[in-house]
């Protein structure tokens, strides 16, 4: 048996002995540095002491209880998990560098891979997130028949992101949904899409489409698909409402207002895709929760976002490493990176996002996911607000604000270390080297 294969399962092994014993575990963390994302400061010499995976105090001068086991991070810069809105673990097709070649090689994927070999690779993928110090992910869809439902069912996930399909299955722990790793996860099912979904199907094998998309074009459909999605675990709704002009139809406004309103019946919020003007003008006069990408907005549209409370979560993947580049032709990344320093400079809510749907040799998802850093490095954000977008923003959209996000006594110990202060420069975040989720250490090189 290969050698990594061994002690990765040993690792969960462990970890999972780590859960079973962390209930009555008092465990304390003294800090060298602690950032608060919310307020962008960092204080010297913090200690956090937590209990059954809570914070319990925070301060510069706390009494390290008897019997507590002590943490001695005191080189490192200590602060929330971070948080990425929009992922694709069941997903991880091979492409080349041509942009036309992408959704073939999806669809071979789709046509090729199992779900429940979906579910493991997706399995894999979530936890190399959680190695990377992404603590929490919304997963958005590409996982074939419900990939991301198993996951959900096997990884370490809030039960408040579930709807209550699965809390026969809760540990009475918050955070906790079996005994294995992985970061709080939140899903979507299959897209909402008209007929096609997003690919060019061809009339002798239209089903095609159905392995990631509901076609939804009536009102029955669209019912219908929102609540076998939540059925099987949807937090989220993803509807694609324009994709890159392949089809002269798209949703209306109307037929969004009936989406969020049908979702909105199990307290579940809508998440749009929308590449181009005028698909993002429909979902913003609908109200969705969440835009997409929006690669294509005037000043105009950002203004109406910010106005309707819209939050852009903009899937700005510069240049790197990820194959997934190739989806850009050439200047797209320019356009995507001027998109993104108008609309911080408007005040939209920016919610961080790398949207890596391909597998890359030699790198993992949650290695990936990091270097979108580099396109908000460049777009001129400041180090604070991008932690901010990583952080305390995903943690609103989400609707976890009071659980995690934050470093605050009855909040989730979900906590990474770094060598440097992301507040002086925020690449150290690729520098990971301490990663706590739910007071279980999962990582400590």
């Amino acid at each position: 048996m290969n050698v990594r294969l061994i002690l990765r399962l040993a690792s969960i092994f462990l970890f999972t002995l780590c859960l079973t014993s962390a209930e009555a575990q008092v465990t304390v963390i003294t800090a060298g540095q602690l950032v608060d994302p919310e307020a962008g400061t960092a204080l010297s010499n913090q200690t956090v002491v937590i209990e059954n995976g809570i914070i319990q105090e925070v301060g510069g001068d706390l009494t390290i209880p008897a019997g507590a086991r002590h943490l001695d991070l005191s080189s490192l810069t200590v602060l929330p998990g971070l948080m990425d809105a929009h992922t694709h673990v069941a997903s991880a097709y091979d492409a080349d560098n041509s942009p036309d070649s992408d959704w073939g090689s999806l669809l071979e994927y789709n046509v090729e891979v199992s779900t429940a070999a979906r579910a493991i690779q997706g399995f894999l993928a979530a936890q190399s997130y959680l190695d990377a110090g992404f603590t929490t992910i919304r997963d958005l869809g590409n996982a074939g028949d419900f990939a991301d439902s198993a996951i959900l069912n096997i990884l370490a996930a809030d039960p408040i992101a579930n709807t209550g399909q699965v809390k026969a299955y809760a540990d009475p722990r918050p955070g906790q949904i079996g005994s294995v790793p992985g970061p709080t996860f939140f899903i979507s099912g299959k897209i909402l899409a008209p007929f096609g979904g997003q690919m060019r199907v061809s009339a002798n094998s239209p089903e095609v489409a159905l392995i990631d998309f509901f076609e939804a074009d009536t009102r029955d459909e669209i019912r219908k698909a929102i609540r076998q999605n939540i059925h099987y675990g949807a937090s989220w709704i993803k509807i694609i409402v324009d994709d890159q002009g392949f089809r002269p139809y798209m949703y209306s406004v109307e037929d969004i207002k009936f989406i969020i309103e049908e979702a909105g019946r199990a307290g579940v919020k809508v998440a749009a895709h929308s590449l181009v003007e005028e698909g993002a003008r429909v979902a913003i006069e609908a109200g969705v929760a969440s835009l997409e990408h929006g690669y294509e907005m005037s000043d105009e549209l950002l203004e109406l976002a910010k106005e309707r409370g819209v939050v852009l979560v903009g899937c700005e993947l510069g240049p790197g490493p990820d194959s997934h580049n190739a989806l850009h032709h050439p200047g797209e990344i320019e356009r995507i990176q001027d998109r993104l320093e108008r609309a911080y400079r408007i005040g939209v809510e920016l919610v961080f996002a790398a949207d890596i749907l391909r597998q890359t040799p030699g790198f993992t998802k949650g290695q990936l996911a990091m270097g979108a850093i580099d396109t908000w490095k460049a777009a001129g954000i400041p180090a604070a607000d991008i932690l901010r977008a990583m952080t305390t923003n995903s943690a609103r959209l989400l609707g976890i604000a009071d659980q995690r996000g934050g470093i605050r006594p009855g909040m989730a110990a979900d906590f990474i270390g770094t060598t440097g202060n992301p507040l002086d420069d925020i690449a150290v975040l690729k520098q990971v080297s301490f990663v706590m989720k739910d007071g279980v250490v999962f990582r400590r090189d």
